[in-house]
């Protein structure tokens, strides 16, 4: 990929992020944007432009995980800035790899949701996280991405048990933000794997 397209895609995620940021967690657009050009540029200095996007993925990751633990929700805008991220991801997946992660995470979520919601009867898991299990597809591919949900999985009933609020699942516990935080991680492992 052109490093003109791979820093159009971060500065559009780092846009969209910004108009999450302020909307939902009152940060100023300078503090977001900010963030995302020093990450930007530090990591350019070490390691090249093809790392930018795991840079600015992360920053993603961490603004998502801060709303969802606020808020309960994650904002569609940080789920779009992974979506455009992923096409700027330096893992070498094509576009079809992709595309596949995405619809199979997505899917996956989606049919757990349904049928949660159709046993409890309500919303167990919200389309927030439904979307942003999708995006995260696309970033880490079909494979990577459902280590992802696993690590996510095991460290969100890991923090409920330590707790010990084991009724937090029932009271809505935060998912999104074990989702942000194994995202973050498995890319960085990716990345940095030989």
């Amino acid at each position: 990929m052109h490093d003109a397209t791979t820093l159009t895609l971060v500065a559009l995620a780092a846009l969209l992020c910004a108009w999450g940021a302020r909307r939902d967690l009152r940060l100023p657009i300078a503090v977001t944007l900010g963030g995302f050009a020093l990450a930007a540029l530090s990591v350019s200095a070490i390691a090249g432009i093809a790392f930018v996007p795991i840079a600015a993925l992360v920053l993603a990751c961490l603004l998502i995980a801060e709303t969802d633990r606020r808020h309960h929700l994650i904002p569609d805008p940080m789920t779009l800035a992974l979506l455009a991220l992923a096409l700027a991801m330096p893992f070498g997946d094509g576009a079809l790899v992709q595309a596949f992660g995405g619809l199979c995470l997505g899917a996956l979520f989606l049919a757990i949701r349904q049928i949660c919601n159709s046993w409890r009867g309500g919303d167990t898991l919200g389309l927030g996280d439904v979307k942003l299990a999708g995006a995260m597809g696309a970033v880490l591919g079909p494979t990577h991405g459902l280590i992802a949900v696993a690590v996510a999985g095991v460290a969100t009933i890991t923090v409920i048990a330590i707790r010990g609020r084991g009724d937090a699942a029932l009271a809505g516990a935060p998912f999104g933000i074990g989702l942000a935080a194994a995202t973050a991680a498995v890319a960085l492992i990716r990345v940095l794997s030989p």
